[in-house]
């Protein structure tokens, strides 16, 4: 009776190194193919809005001198002093009515730019995700070595035991921070998304009326001096330039909404991974990879994900219609 006692005690020293191992080995996995899809999708997120900031700067420069040039033609016309004198004052109203425009995009794009402060520490965390997973592989090592031993010498396994369970703390610790930052990043993102919504209706209010007040400035000219014919046509182009110019800015400011959803995706994702790091129980990395795949909704995010993770990518064949809707 008290030899079966010992052994089933034996077993059981046996069995828990196995399962710490396997657990130590879950953990290592699923650290090694996640988070280099995080950064890699945040890194995404920060160069996507960076782009669009430079390509609307680019369109409000546009907008104000076409503006100026407007103001510029029409004040070096010397003839019909009364007909060009209205038609300043209308196209400098044109001009404030733009400029207040710019104004507030370019008060948007300031608020964006301030996102940039948060890529070092996002960097940083990115940095220290990579020491945990060398340390975890070292410790997983270790892990098997011990368990291997565990019969005569299991005591040495509960000091890698030890560092397994500081390993997953810290990588748990570490998840909520970047959660925490990547959830700042999409608040910033949705409190533009906010503002955007408030101004659209005077942005609309600016562009119908400039429009207006433009061709109505063209066809007073026209009606009053034949002279002023290649004026007129120049003031023409100039008013479809500035329209296509707002258009350019108005579809390009549609990609916060791409932005908020890839980094709603990166904090679900790592707030799976940490409800799982904190119930300590075995994870298996392929199962979790496979439930933060699922959860994209643009083809890029898949892409992105394939290629980070280190699998093949997606057929258009396999692919029938996965109800993306592009903005770019």
């Amino acid at each position: 009776m008290e030899e079966r006692v010992i052994d089933e005690q034996a077993l059981v020293v046996i069995d828990a190194p196995d399962e710490q191992a396997q657990v130590a080995a879950g953990y290592k996995s699923v650290i090694k193919h996640s988070f280099p899809v995080f950064a890699g999708q945040i890194k995404d997120s920060v160069a996507i809005a960076d782009a669009e900031i430079e390509s609307l700067a680019g369109d409000f420069e546009g907008i104000v001198d076409y503006v100026y040039k407007t103001v510029s033609m029409t004040s070096q016309d010397s003839n019909g002093e009364e007909a060009g004198g209205d038609l300043l004052v209308r196209l400098e109203k044109v001009s404030t009515s733009l400029q207040e425009l710019v104004a507030l995009k370019q008060s948007s794009a300031l608020e964006l730019k301030e996102l940039s402060t948060f890529t070092k520490q996002l960097q940083e965390m990115a940095s220290d995700v990579g020491d945990i997973s060398r340390q975890t592989n070292l410790l997983a090592i270790n892990a098997a070595i011990e368990a291997a031993r565990a019969g005569e010498s299991g005591s040495g396994f509960a000091v890698v035991a030890d560092e397994v369970r500081t390993l997953a703390t810290r990588a748990g610790q570490l998840s909520e921070n970047m959660i925490t930052s990547v959830s700042e990043v999409n608040k910033r993102f949705s409190d533009f998304t906010s503002n955007a919504e408030k101004t659209k209706t005077r942005e609309d209010d600016l562009v119908e009326a400039s429009s207006s007040t433009i061709l109505e400035a063209i066809e007073k000219q026209r009606a009053n001096e034949q002279s002023l014919t290649d004026v007129s046509a120049s003031l023409t182009d100039i008013s479809n330039q500035i329209g296509n110019k707002i258009a350019q800015a108005l579809v390009a400011l549609q990609f916060q909404d791409r932005v908020s959803q890839t980094l709603l995706h990166v904090v679900d994702g790592l707030r799976h991974i940490y409800g799982e790091a904190a119930s300590g129980n075995a994870i298996d990395s392929s199962t979790v990879m496979a439930q933060i795949h699922s959860t994209y909704t643009t083809t890029n995010e898949r892409d992105r994900h394939m290629e980070l993770a280190g699998e093949e990518s997606v057929t258009t064949e396999e692919v029938v219609d996965d109800g993306e809707t592009t903005f770019f």
